[in-house]
């Protein structure tokens, strides 16, 4: 009886090692609403990571500008096509991923929104963008976390709004984004050291020194970026030329050589959407896709998107992952390593014919990133489990190995992520 049990034993013991030594970790994304919202509906917010004394480990998020009407983006009146925003804050937040609660802080010197933000240290820079009469704003607003005071550093040398910005060696990159009156897109990126920047408030009305780096492959706004490794990846977004037609342009510039690589296309061309990076993938989430003939259409022709695509560096390649929770553009999306979550905030969803407007949101949403196991041995746990069964019966010791496996297949999510094949009915 000893020997059969030890004997069976031995067999568990050996499916079960090879199962394992041919498994390998996937990479999993789950979706879920926050059960903390805004304080207020918004769009077009910005969000920036800021370390804290531990660094990732207690860091927080502060959100900056925005539109805050609870209606978005209104049609204007009679026959006109466009549409716009009927109130732009100048207020900002502190979310603490941690501890799940927003802090309203001082407000910014000036309302924006279409803007972009970095972080340097302690401290935020607020880029660009417009103000509710959509006037560019061209001062450089920094906000202090330690102390909690705004001051302006400066002028932009060439303001712009739904432009996009990173940071390396306490220097700020800007690049693309629109005129005042979007009938020019820019190409030009530029750097400026921080040196240059009046933290003070001294010298805020002058234009800062600025360094011209190469351009994109060609001009666009709304588009967004991450840094990654010594890399910046900018993706989608509109030329300006063809307003129906949103841009499936992926590139990287590489900060180190000033040099830009186009990389293969993401598939679904989309703009205002959200780009962050987590453990190493680049994921671009939701954003604004268009109808083929949308100037004919009485919501401009604009569909929000729930699309999750990552880009994997290594691979050069775009998968595509577990969809957002919702069909939604124009919000912010914050990386927080520490948690292994993406948090989103905001953002305008579908056309509502009653307001003759995209609504705003105050919503929170959580990708949180998991491994889970899966084998390639051939042996699926189901099987495993049977042979499992079947060796147990009767033996005490077996029953608490196969509680013990039982559980820790318990402890991973499984909704796997991975390449699909993209078909042309599934293309918004």
């Amino acid at each position: 009886m000893v020997n059969s049990a030890l004997s069976l034993l031995s067999l568990l013991f050996m499916v079960t090692t090879n199962h394992v030594a041919n498994s390998q970790l996937l990479d999993t994304l789950t979706w879920s609403w926050n059960t903390v919202n805004m304080p207020y509906k918004v769009s077009d917010i910005v969000g920036t990571f800021v370390q804290g004394a531990d660094g990732d480990e207690d860091g927080f998020i502060i959100l900056t500008g925005g539109c805050d009407h609870e209606n978005g983006n209104v049609k204007g009146e009679g026959d006109d096509k466009y549409f716009y925003c009927n109130s732009v804050t100048k207020k900002a937040l502190k979310f603490d991923p941690f501890g799940n609660y927003f802090t309203e802080l001082k407000s910014a010197p000036r309302e924006r929104y279409r803007h972009a933000a970095v972080a340097i240290g302690q401290k935020v820079f607020l880029i660009g963008g417009r103000d509710v009469k959509d006037a560019l704003v061209a001062e450089i607003d920094i906000y202090d976390t330690k102390t909690g005071n705004w001051t302006t550093g400066g002028v932009l040398p060439e303001p712009s709004s739904d432009l996009t910005a990173w940071v390396h060696e306490n220097h700020i990159f800007v690049s693309g984004g629109y005129n005042v009156d979007y009938s020019k897109t820019f190409s030009t990126t530029y750097k400026i050291d921080i040196k240059d920047l009046s933290l003070d408030g001294d010298r805020y009305s002058q234009i800062v020194n600025s360094t011209a780096v190469k351009p994109m492959s060609g001009p666009r706004g709304d588009m967004h970026s991450v840094e990654y490794e010594g890399y910046v990846y900018v993706v989608g977004g509109f030329s300006g030329e063809d307003w129906c037609k949103p841009l499936n342009l992926a590139e990287r510039y590489h900060i180190k050589t000033d040099t830009w690589e186009t990389l293969n296309p993401i598939k679904f061309d989309r703009a205002d959407m959200a780009v962050t990076e987590l453990f190493g993938k680049i994921m671009v989430i939701g954003g604004e896709s268009k109808l083929a003939r949308c100037d004919d259409d009485v919501a401009g022709g604009s569909i929000p998107q729930n699309h999750v695509e990552v880009f994997d560096p290594l691979k050069k390649k775009w998968l595509l992952y577990s969809p957002f929770n919702d069909y939604r553009f124009r919000f912010g999306a914050v990386a927080v390593k520490a948690q292994g979550r993406v948090y989103t905030f905001g953002g305008q969803l579908h056309y509502n014919e009653e307001c003759r407007c995209f609504p705003s949101s105050n919503q929170v949403a959580i990708a949180q990133e998991n491994l889970t196991q899966v084998s390639s041995s051939g042996l699926s746990d189901g099987a495993i489990a049977g042979i499992v069964v079947g060796c147990v019966a009767g033996v005490v010791g077996f029953l608490s190995l196969g509680w013990y496996f039982s559980r820790s297949d318990k402890l991973v999510d499984t909704a796997m992520l991975g390449e699909v094949e993209f078909k042309p009915e599934e293309k918004a």
